[in-house]
């Protein structure tokens, strides 16, 4: 990923239970949740 090769530090925020656990075996760094929400 680009930001991965320029050192930039990222969390992905999605709310389908399954691309969490795509990017979780990729061990991306990832929350489940939604991203409009102030607690996430």
């Amino acid at each position: 990923m680009v930001l991965e090769r320029r050192n930039f530090s990222y969390l992905v925020i999605d709310l389908d239970p399954q691309v969490i656990s795509t990017l979780r075996a990729r061990e991306t760094p990832c929350i489940y949740g939604d991203a409009s929400n102030p607690e996430i």
